[in-house]
């Protein structure tokens, strides 16, 4: 599949994610959607960024905020699962603090900081719509109240019932195709959202914004092509034997239920034919015993003498006896 143009551009791509959330109200909104509060209003970081400065070389194609209380927000689309996003996460708070704290002031005065980022996949493998990362105290239970959050957003979470129907619009735009960002989600936000994709795709500066973007990118693959290639073979091994341990699951306990039901039977034919064996013997002798008692009463001595020699006349006898 080729390079998407500008109009084929969905709310998930990196670019179209960046520019739609460079609305300061689209953020603001998006926050309080994202984690149900009430926020007056944002101020969205122009530094180091692409929109604002296109010399700027950073690949990373976040969303850094404000609010009026001086939270920090950074917001981040991911449409795939590499690296560790736990540990990314950590890495984005401790730029966060070395960027807010201000040369001479207390750690009183650290702002609360939010890291988000906004997956087309489940990041924590437990089908969650959303989760809320917070630090807490194991002998008390209580929070740590550290004013650092980070958010994980699953747009292929399963709990949908589980939270507002306004998150749940939203993912479902989040993760939608080209035709699939166009239909009616009866939100007024995600209208409100879609209403700014169009105006992108139809901003002739915005054109020239993308064409950079693209050059850039393509400058920045061919730099660090062998970084690249080793990372996305790593990406494959570790998917590849993720599959194949999943495979091999499958198929391992396919054939051991196969195995297993062929031994079973084996063994249980095997069994049964020797407790039959075993019955058989132990009812053939009772006959016999029972059949000689009969003789040995009605003093047919002889008769008893010829059946322990001739089996054809003892299964006479046997008939006569009806044993």
């Amino acid at each position: 599949m080729g390079k998407k143009t500008l109009e084929e551009l969905v709310f998930h791509d990196d670019f179209m994610f960046a520019a739609v959330m460079m609305d300061a109200e689209n953020c603001r909104c998006f926050l309080e959607r994202v984690l149900e509060l009430a926020i007056e209003k944002v101020e969205i970081s122009t530094e180091h960024s692409f929109f604002f400065n296109p010399e700027c070389k950073s690949i990373r194609m976040d969303v850094f905020a404000k609010d009026v209380d001086r939270t920090h927000y950074d917001i981040e689309m991911q449409l795939v699962n590499k690296d560790s996003l736990e540990k990314r996460s950590r890495y984005y708070h401790s730029q966060m603090d070395m960027e807010m704290l201000e040369k001479g002031k207390g750690y009183s005065e650290l702002p609360d900081a939010y890291v988000i980022f906004v997956c087309n996949f489940d990041p924590l493998g437990e089908k969650k719509c959303r989760y809320t990362i917070r630090k807490h105290c194991e002998e008390t239970g209580k929070t740590f109240a550290d004013g650092v959050c980070t958010v994980f957003l699953n747009t292929k979470g399963e709990n949908r019932d589980e939270v507002p129907k306004e998150l749940a619009a939203l993912l479902d735009f989040v993760k939608a195709d080209l035709d699939g960002s166009e239909a009616d989600y009866e939100d007024p936000f995600v209208e409100q959202l879609q209403n700014s994709v169009r105006r992108i795709k139809k901003s002739r500066k915005m054109g020239e914004r993308y064409m950079m973007f693209e050059q850039y990118m393509q400058e920045y693959v061919q730099e660090h092509a062998d970084e690249i290639r080793e990372e996305a073979r790593a990406e494959g091994l570790k998917q590849g034997r993720t599959e194949g341990l999943e495979q091999g699951r499958t198929e391992g306990l396919e054939q051991g239920r196969t195995e297993g039901l062929e031994q079973g039977r084996t063994e249980g034919l095997e069994q049964g034919l020797k407790q039959g064996i075993e019955q058989g013997r132990e009812e053939t002798v009772a006959r016999l015993n029972k059949l000689n008692s009969c003789l040995l009463s009605a003093n047919r001595l002889s008769d008893l003498q010829r059946a322990l020699q001739d089996p054809e006349y003892q299964k006479k006898l046997l008939k006569e006896f009806g044993i």
